[in-house]
């Protein structure tokens, strides 16, 4: 590259290559999803007005940040954005454009922890539970079938410790 760093390069590109692009990417899609797609290729032509550097790869990012509130709606256009850095690469054999997505990344954000629950299930929990099940099939209430799947559904998930409502409870059984 000449001596030349990233953060100094500068490519260029035309409206109609932007346009083209954002056509090629409505084709099929719904109302809402052009909706979004149109708002992409007006943010990225307002930050770069035709150049792609660090500069304005920094200012979609920001206006993408700062704009939207939603982590989806920042997503779509940084992801848009980072699609049309491809398209160029690939259209005018130039690969140096898919370099400046490095710009065009998501903050990192802290995870937050997700309780499991608010008390440990124990061993006597487990045997009552089966115990439960076991006198509602000698009683009737149950039939076997419906016996052999509660059982092995407790089972399941006291030995893998499986959260009850997040998980065991989407479980469904069948042949």
């Amino acid at each position: 590259m000449n001596g030349q760093s990233l953060a100094s390069l500068q490519l260029t590109f035309s409206l109609n290559q932007l346009n083209d692009y954002k056509k090629w990417r409505i084709e099929g899609l719904d109302r809402k999803s052009s909706n979004w797609m149109n708002k992409a290729a007006e943010i990225v032509w307002n930050c770069t007005h035709g150049i792609i550097s660090k500069i304005t790869m920094d200012s979609v990012r920001d206006v993408a940040l700062t704009k939207y509130t939603c982590v989806y709606s920042k997503r779509k256009v940084l992801y848009f954005t980072k699609g049309f850095l491809k398209y160029l690469t690939k259209t005018s054999f130039d690969t140096r454009f898919q370099a400046f997505e490095l710009f065009l990344e998501m903050p990192k954000a802290l995870k937050t922890r997700k309780l499991v629950t608010n008390r440990i299930v124990t061993k006597e929990d487990i045997q009552n539970l089966l115990e439960a099940i076991e006198q509602a099939y000698a009683k009737g209430r149950i039939d076997y079938y419906h016996y052999q799947d509660y059982k092995a559904i407790v089972l399941f998930g006291a030995f893998t410790g499986q959260r009850p409502l997040a998980t065991i409870a989407r479980l469904r059984s069948g042949n």
